[in-house]
């Protein structure tokens, strides 16, 4: 996936192959690590709407635009 410019936030999400693999450091740009473990604890309860995450990763983190990041990367895929 290139862009995700007009995603629909209502598709659902899930985490890839590649995604199961991923481990972003501690230091990571922007707390990646800390938003990654945001998105697979809601991830681990099953699929979540894009918009739910960002809505989460907001909230939580300021840092919406990674769940963008995240699918452009190929850690999370639309179901």
């Amino acid at each position: 996936m290139t862009s995700t410019k007009g995603i629909d936030l209502n598709a659902k999400v899930t985490t890839t192959k590649l995604g199961d693999k991923y481990k972003p450091s501690a230091n990571s740009a922007q707390g990646n690590a800390a938003s990654w473990e945001t998105i697979t604890s809601l991830l681990a309860k099953g699929p979540q709407t894009v918009g739910g995450l960002q809505k989460a990763l907001k909230e939580n983190h300021n840092h919406a635009p990674f769940v963008g990041y995240c699918l452009r990367r190929g850690w999370l895929a639309i179901k």
